[in-house]
Order: structure tokens, then C-alpha cells, then sequence
């Protein structure tokens, strides 16, 4: 009589489907995240948790996806980054083709830490670029490269930037509650963006004496005031922008959620805490951020 083949344990079997299944989600993560790098010192990690049942449907309980020294295709950097969404449902089918297909939005957050150089970066880059004003009529400071600094003990963070062909630089600060920021201008040229073009000595003479007689404030009084209010609605602008700041990275949105200070090799850095809503994996060939 022939013997009869062993039964395999059926939960033996169901912790190799888990197993095989998470791996198979975290290299194929991690293949995505190493092809969209621009740079070859970096290092990706990726970790996967779930139950037997929701695994087998296609359900992860929860994903971290990180490493350090990534640069993106755009020149976006960072020293070090941990990302974590909750629930999410992959394509089996996509996963055997190496592809990482949602059923639906993956919701999360990421800790991003930048030195000086990842912050200018930042600044630069075509999805941040520049704060707009707001008020009408356009106007916007735009981020420069230059004079970039960190202070971990202050918690500040000092930016350039121009308005109106202006140069200023703006400090923005962690504030008090949670996620609040403030800002303040530094250094300015914005005087003269504020004040009217120069005028002959005698005209300047002529038109402060009247304006005496009239009782007006001096012309020098009204420019700082200008230029003070200038300072002010810069200092907001920027505080403001950054506080609703959101970044598009072709079917990842981060969303500015809080700032904290840290060092890193010897360096102040500043540490984003963001939300994150996943839409789709970043396609490979057409990436650009």
C-alpha cells in the first residue's frame, strides 16, 4: 500500500504567504524609492506588518518606508527621512509585475531632516520656489540660494529671497503650539521698493516745507512706515506659507504638520514633520520633483 503524503500545517503555509508577500511589497518599495535616486550614496530601508487574513487580501496593516542622503531627480535632498502610512491595499497582480498599485489612498506622516544645503534645496526647488503675500496683485517672496542657516538652539531657520527685486532675508522660527511658526525680516532693501523715485534736493525742500504747513508727517517718517509695513507683511507671508505648506511629488502629497531642530554629523539641521497622503507610487520614467 503506499504511504500517505503528510498533510502540510495549513497556518505554516499562511506564514510563508506573509512572509513572501511582505518581502515581495518592501523590494519592490525599495526598488521604486533606488530608481527615482539621483545620487548612489544613499540607503533605502522598508518594513511591512499585517495579519494572515488581511495579507492574503491584498491589506497591510501598516507600512515604513526611509533611509538617508536621498536626492530626488529635481535635486530635492535630505540628510535623513522616516516615513509611516496605516492601512493600505496593493494589487497582488501589479506586485507580481514588480509594480506597487493602491486600491486607495494610504495616509501617513514623514519626519524629513535637512542640513543647510537639503533646506536651499528645498527652497529652490519648482514645488516650493516661492511664499505668495497674498492681498491682490500677485506679489510673492521669492526663495533665493545664499545665506541658508540653521540654529538648533534658537530653533530658527534663516532664508534669502527677493520681493519686488528686493533682497531680504527672513528667520523663521518654531512659536508656541503645536505646528505654529512666526517669522521676522532680518535684513531688508525693501525702503525701496516703498519709497518714490528721488527728486531734485530743492523739490524735496520745497515739498517738506509744505507738507509742514499742512501738518502731514515728513516724507522720511512715511518711507519708514512703508518700509516697516513692507516688513511685516513679508514676516507673515512667509509664515503663513510655510504653516499651509503642501508638496506634490507626482502622487505622494506632503503637508507641513510641524518643525523640530536636531544635529547631524556635527551640523544643526531642521527636522519637517508632515502629513502624508499616498495616491500612487511615483512612476519611475516620468518623475519629476
Amino acid at each position: 500500500m503506499a504511504e500517505l503524503m503528510p498533510t502540510r500545517d495549513p497556518t505554516a503555509l499562511t506564514g510563508m504567504v506573509i512572509v513572501q508577500t511582505s518581502r515581495l511589497i518592501e523590494s519592490v518599495a525599495v526598488t521604486i524609492v533606488k530608481m527615482l535616486m539621483r545620487n548612489r550614496d544613499h540607503t533605502v530601508y522598508c518594513s511591512v506588518q499585517s495579519n494572515a487574513m488581511d495579507m492574503l487580501a491584498g491589506t497591510v496593516e501598516g507600512a515604513a518606508i526611509g533611509g538617508r542622503n536621498w536626492q530626488s531627480p529635481l535635486g530635492l535632498t535630505c540628510r535623513s527621512i522616516d516615513a509611516r502610512v496605516g492601512t493600505l491595499t496593493v494589487d497582488p497582480q501589479g506586485l507580481l509585475r514588480r509594480q506597487l498599485r493602491l486600491a486607495r489612498p494610504a495616509l501617513g506622516t514623514a519626519m524629513i531632516e535637512f542640513n543647510e544645503a537639503d533646506f536651499e534645496n528645498l527652497l529652490v526647488h519648482p514645488a516650493v520656489r516661492c511664499a505668495p503675500l497674498g492681498g491682490g496683485g500677485g506679489r510673492a517672496f521669492h526663495f533665493a540660494r545664499g545665506d541658508c542657516a540653521i540654529d538648533a538652539a534658537a530653533r530658527t531657520v534663516t532664508m534669502a529671497g527677493t520681493l519686488d527685486g528686493a533682497h531680504a532675508r527672513v528667520q523663521l522660527r518654531r512659536d508656541a503650539g503645536e505646528g505654529a511658526l512666526a517669522a521676522r525680516v532680518l535684513r531688508q532693501e525693501l525702503a525701496a521698493a516703498a519709497s518714490p523715485a528721488r527728486r531734485p534736493v530743492e523739490a524735496v525742500a520745497q515739498r517738506r516745507q509744505r507738507a509742514q504747513q499742512r501738518g502731514e508727517r515728513p516724507l522720511q517718517q512715511q518711507q519708514g512706515e512703508q518700509a516697516a509695513a513692507a516688513e511685516r507683511a513679508l514676516a507673515a507671508g512667509v509664515a503663513r506659507y510655510f504653516q499651509g505648506l503642501t508638496i506634490d511629488l507626482d502622487g505622494v502629497s506632503l503637508r507641513y504638520a510641524d518643525m523640530e531642530f536636531g544635529r547631524d554629523a556635527q551640523e544643526d539641521t531642521v527636522k519637517l514633520k508632515l502629513n502624508v497622503v499616498i495616491d500612487r507610487a511615483p512612476d519611475v520614467g516620468k518623475a519629476r520633483f
